[in-house]
């Protein structure tokens, strides 16, 4: 199990608006390795990432992973959950 916290923050002269971007993200990784049998093993993971706090970035996230934010510049790390 893993955790990673980050911040990032933007600014993007070609966004006419004149916003900055800021985002906080939470990455939490969890994975599990079976003990081998007859020389296989099997390994399973997830995967997520969570934004913490406000949506004060555009995200470009396809279709449902897109936040809606269209004034702001943009940070590609939507939220997601993964296998």
């Amino acid at each position: 199990m893993s955790f990673r916290y980050r911040y990032e923050d933007v600014t993007d002269d070609a966004v006419v608006s004149g916003k900055s971007a800021g985002v906080s993200t939470l990455r939490t990784v969890v994975g599990n390795k079976s003990l081998p049998y007859k020389g296989w093993s099997a390994y399973l993971e997830a995967e997520n990432v969570f934004v913490v706090g406000d949506d004060d970035y555009r995200n470009l996230g396809a279709a449902h992973l897109s936040n809606g934010v269209t004034n702001r510049p943009v940070v590609a790390d939507p939220a997601l959950t993964e296998w």
